[in-house]
């Protein structure tokens, strides 16, 4: 195995620099960033993998592990709500102890953070919400911790995940299974990989059963409910409701339904909805009418991606593994 002394010889600078570099102090050192970056390529290099649970247990008589989820600073923190929820009573019955810190960060910045590249105060890390920039830099650049990617997938690292593009597909079916061919879209700005793949899935769907004109019956607005509202005016700006319409989210669904209602169409009668579940469950199950979702496994996803993340933590398992979940198809009143 790797030590300090091999990352130091590969890159070519004293012992000393690497243990600044890597425990986060080469800016106040003024350590070139230069000479920072020769210190992680040569880590990757070497393959240096500090114990960190062993260092941090031993300088503690309490036996606990600090573990950081990295969530994208977006209109979807509603999403980390739900996580939190899911693992409080996992956390609280856990042994040995687990901290939990939450880290926000911009899209497409993740390797602005400097955790990620030193030895951190956390033990291990679950990042969710990356999008393909922030998940090329981390798999160039690995975390000197353990990782596991929340809804992503990789070769590098252990996940938690679902099939995002038969998502889509199944909320397709249900359309098409009842004869809608006309079929619209409310998709939102997003880069994110998991929400693009879901989209392809509905999209593909459509396209091979006949559906055409699909593209312009798509709206693109925020991921809220003011989103889905204003998706809905739009439909009915244009004259031209389709008898179908798939939500990338509940929230947006909701959004469009309240337009819906207000304008006088019936759903399911003129129109049927179906969205992702990714909010409340509450909400879907008890919003006028019911609205139709496949739902996303997030509480199940998130207790199995600390299960996992501690495993890793401690050395009991060493090949990353990818552990799948099953969204659920909940039919109700809007489709």
């Amino acid at each position: 195995m790797s030590t300090i002394k091999d990352v130091a010889h590969a890159a070519g600078v004293s012992i000393s620099t690497v243990s600044i570099v890597l425990n986060g102090l080469a800016e106040a050192r003024k350590i070139p960033k230069r000479t920072q970056d020769k210190v992680l390529e040569a880590v990757h290099a070497v393959n240096y993998q500090p114990n960190l649970s062993a260092r941090r247990l031993r300088s503690s008589e309490n036996q606990e592990y600090t573990i950081a989820i990295y969530w994208a600073n977006d209109t979807r923190i509603f999403v980390l709500t739900r996580i939190i929820q899911a693992l409080q009573g996992m956390i609280l019955r856990s042994s040995p102890k687990i901290n939990l810190e939450i880290r926000p960060f911009v899209p497409g910045h993740l390797e602005n953070d400097v955790a990620l590249r030193t030895l951190s105060s956390f033990n291990g890390v679950m990042i969710g919400t990356l999008n393909k920039q922030d998940l090329d830099y981390l798999e160039c650049r690995p975390p000197l911790m353990p990782v596991v990617l929340y809804n992503r997938r990789s070769k590098y690292f252990s996940s938690v995940s679902i099939d995002n593009f038969a998502v889509g597909k199944l909320a397709a079916e249900q359309l098409l299974d009842k004869g809608i061919r006309e079929i619209g879209a409310v998709t939102q700005r997003s880069s994110f990989i998991a929400m693009g793949m879901r989209r392809s899935g509905f999209m593909e769907t459509c396209l091979a059963r006949g559906v055409a004109g699909l593209e312009k019956n798509t709206i693109v607005v925020e991921d809220t409910i003011a989103g889905g509202y204003a998706a809905g005016k739009e439909f009915l700006r244009r004259g031209k409701v389709p008898r179908g319409i798939f939500c990338e989210d509940d929230a947006m669904g909701l959004g469009l339904l309240n337009a819906l209602w207000e304008a006088g169409y019936d759903v399911p009668g003129d129109v049927r909805v179906i969205a992702t579940g990714m909010g409340s469950p509450d909400m879907s199950r008890y919003s006028v009418p019911p609205l139709t979702v496949v739902e996303l496994p997030l509480s199940e996803m998130a207790r199995g991606g600390v299960e996992q993340l501690v495993k890793l933590i401690e050395r009991k398992c060493e090949v990353p593994q990818d552990i799948r979940f099953e969204s659920v198809l909940y039919v109700r009143r809007s489709c």
